[in-house]
Parts: C-alpha cells; sequence; structure tokens
C-alpha cells in the first residue's frame, strides 16, 4: 500500500518497536473491554501534571453535517506523545510536557485552525469540569454529558454531547490507553452569519500514555521516536443508528492495529480484525505542510470487511472530495464521500478522514523530481492553513 519507505529509525527506536510488536497481543486487554459496558470514566480526565502519564489526546469528530461543513473535527493535545507521526516539533515549544494544541477543521475552505499553547502561561484553563484552550474552545462538563463551545473567525458552535457506554477499545494497556465512545450531540453551529441547527451520531476519542517526557524533559530525536509512522483513522455513519470505524496504524513497517468496528445506538458493536485498506489512486502530485514535510495523500480508497466464513461484509468505495487540512499530528483530515455494499444492501453516503504518513523524504523527492537547494524546497503543489499560530 505505501508507496514510500518510512523514515529511518535509530537501533534503540527499532527495538522498542519489536518489543511493541511482541508485547501488544499479550497484554493489550481490547478486545475483552470493547464488548462490555464502558466502566472507566474516571481514567478521561486530562494527566497534565500527574507522575506517570504526560500525555492526554481528546477528539470530537461530527462526520456528516449538511453541505458545505461536512464534518466538524476538533483534535486536542495536552503534553507530547513522542510518536513519529503525531508530534509536532515545529509547533511545540521547548517543553514536552507543557505544550497543547488545538486543531480544528471542516469541509469549509476558509475553516482551518491550528494553534500551539503552553499550559504554564494561563494560555489553557483547566478545573475538574472545564478545559478552556485560549479564547476558542471550550470543553465543560463531566462524563456522560458535555458542553463544547467554539468561537473562530469563519466559524462559532456550541454543541451539546451526550457520551454513550459504548466503547470500541484500541488498547489498553499499562502505559496506554485509547477508545472512541459513541455519542449523540445536538446543537447550533454558525458560519458567516448562517446559522444552522445539527445533530445526530458523532464519536468521541481519547488517550491517554505515559512517555518518556514523564522522565526526560526535552524532546525527543526524530530518529528516537516510537516509529508509528503510518495511521488512517475514518469515521462513517451508515445511518442515524449505526456507525462505523475504520483503522489502521504501522509501527516500524507493520501493522499495529488493523481493525473496523460497527457500533449500533443499542449498544451492540460488531469487532473485525480481518479488514483491507486498499489506496486505489493516489492525488497526482505530494502535498507539502506547513513544517516542509512531503505526503502523497490518496484521491481514492476502499475497504474491505470480512465475516468470520471469509465473505465481505462490507465493502466500500470512497474519495476525498476537498482539499485536505493539515494538523492531524503529522497528517491531514478531510471529508469523503463513498458508496458500496454492508451485509447485501446497497450504502452510500459520506466521511471523515484522518491520514498520516511520514515518509523518507529523500525517496519522495527523487520520485517527483522536487529540486532542493540549501533547504528550500519548490513543490509541485503546497497545503496552506488557514489559520496557523505558533
Amino acid at each position: 500500500m505505501n508507496i514510500f519507505p518510512p523514515p529511518k529509525f535509530s537501533s534503540k527506536a527499532e527495538w522498542l518497536a519489536k518489543t511493541i510488536h511482541h508485547l501488544a497481543p499479550l497484554l493489550n486487554q481490547a478486545s475483552t473491554l470493547t464488548p462490555q459496558s464502558f466502566q472507566h470514566d474516571h481514567i478521561l480526565r486530562f494527566h497534565t501534571e500527574d507522575e506517570f502519564y504526560s500525555y492526554t489526546h481528546y477528539r470530537f469528530c461530527f462526520p456528516d453535517l449538511p453541505e458545505p461543513l461536512d464534518y466538524l473535527n476538533i483534535n486536542v493535545v495536552l503534553g507530547t506523545a513522542g510518536f513519529l507521526c503525531f508530534d509536532q516539533n515545529d509547533l511545540s515549544g521547548n517543553e514536552p510536557r507543557k505544550n497543547a494544541t488545538l486543531c480544528c477543521s471542516s469541509g469549509l475552505s476558509e475553516h482551518h485552525h491550528l494553534k500551539a499553547y503552553l499550559l504554564d502561561h494561563q494560555q489553557v484553563i483547566l478545573t475538574h469540569d472545564k478545559i478552556l484552550m485560549g479564547q476558542e474552545l471550550l470543553i465543560q462538563g463531566s462524563y456522560p454529558y458535555f458542553v463544547v463551545k467554539g468561537e473562530f473567525p469563519n466559524m462559532q458552535f456550541e454543541l451539546k454531547l451526550h457520551i454513550s457506554k459504548q466503547a470500541s477499545w484500541y488498547a489498553k494497556t499499562m502505559v496506554y490507553d485509547h477508545l472512541s465512545l459513541l455519542m449523540q450531540y445536538e446543537g447550533q453551529i454558525s458560519t458567516d452569519g448562517e446559522v444552522r441547527s445539527i445533530s445526530g451520531l458523532g464519536s468521541f476519542e481519547f488517550a491517554r500514555s505515559a512517555t518518556p517526557h514523564s522522565l526526560y524533559s526535552q524532546h525527543l530525536e526524530i530518529l528516537d521516536k516510537l516509529p508509528i509512522h503510518f495511521a488512517t483513522h475514518q469515521v462513517i455513519n451508515l445511518d442515524d443508528q449505526t456507525q462505523l470505524l475504520l483503522d489502521r496504524v504501522d509501527l516500524a513497517g507493520k501493522p499495529l492495529l488493523y481493525c473496523a468496528h460497527i457500533r449500533h445506538s443499542g449498544g451492540f458493536c460488531e469487532t473485525y480484525s480481518d479488514v483491507a485498506f486498499n489506496i486505489i489512486k493516489y492525488q497526482q502530485h505530494p502535498t507539502l505542510s506547513p513544517f516542509g514535510q512531503y505526503t502523497l495523500l490518496p484521491e481514492q480508497f476502499e475497504w474491505l470487511i470480512y465475516d468470520n466464513n471469509g465473505d465481505v461484509h462490507l465493502k466500500l468505495m470512497a474519495e476525498i472530495h476537498e482539499n485536505p487540512k493539515f494538523g492531524h499530528g503529522l497528517g491531514y483530515s478531510a471529508g469523503f464521500s463513498y458508496q458500496g455494499e454492508y451485509a447485501g444492501t446497497l450504502i452510500s453516503g459520506k466521511g471523515y478522514l484522518e491520514y498520516v504518513d511520514v515518509v523518507d523524504q529523500n525517496e519522495i523527492l527523487e520520485k517527483f523530481c522536487i529540486e532542493s537547494s540549501q533547504g528550500l524546497l519548490t513543490p509541485p503543489s503546497t497545503q496552506t492553513s488557514s489559520t496557523i499560530i505558533h
């Protein structure tokens, strides 16, 4: 699937990757917890002052909003993960544990906000029931009820969230927890003076991790970061009661996570590990991030989900229909349209995609004959953001 190889890793990073690949199947409790009602709401707090955990991630995804919005994605990161594909060193301050970033995007071409904050400069206010990111974002409440308010130059919103007890666990280990909860939302969103009422199914994602920054106060060298170099996460509402999650994460050239969850608002969740993600067509030219890294993004892709008998349970073909927005780690967010078949029924609609692919920059430069001189790249096409603030 990947045209270009990942960048070089240090021997220490390669050893860590091999250890994780070996131990994850033995230690990860995700498959045991997913069928159960969610009982771990105590972990959903932020961990900025924790002696053990030093990284917290919140994501709210609204995947099928009316045009021209298409989707709304809100990403909040407190701390630094030490993961190759997610750390934004060019946006961060000098102390990894004191960093915070907010990325908010939608299908509107003029709406894209990526901003760095410092946790110890009153730029982020954290209380037992509130996270305030500058003047831009307020998350208030406690599980299972939250209110999310956004104030951005081209968009304002206020959304009430009801987080369910239906969790799709990706990881539950001694050092790393990662899960997604089905949620219901309703509220209003305003763009250019036009106010829309919206409601439906969304997803709330949470992760926390112990990282080297619990002990080490400096940023890791690129070669020493945990070599997660590829990740995609996709959310589709198949109907007003059914949500599909599609995920692949590669660690040092091998899939670490490769699965699909089909979850129903009644509480039942189908989990599949026999899946296939294929890029049918890439974009014509690589995209240049604001920080100088090239990524070859997909234009068309497909997913196949197989049942226990090896038969195709779900198949979809998708096409990205807008310019991807930078800011999900070192990757991009976008909306897409799809058509396919699920349990013998034709389906179509739109969904939300996150896509990160960190590759050897020399390989991609050579392939596309992109000239470089004194470190300044002349790209065939560039990806820009309407609001990127250091």
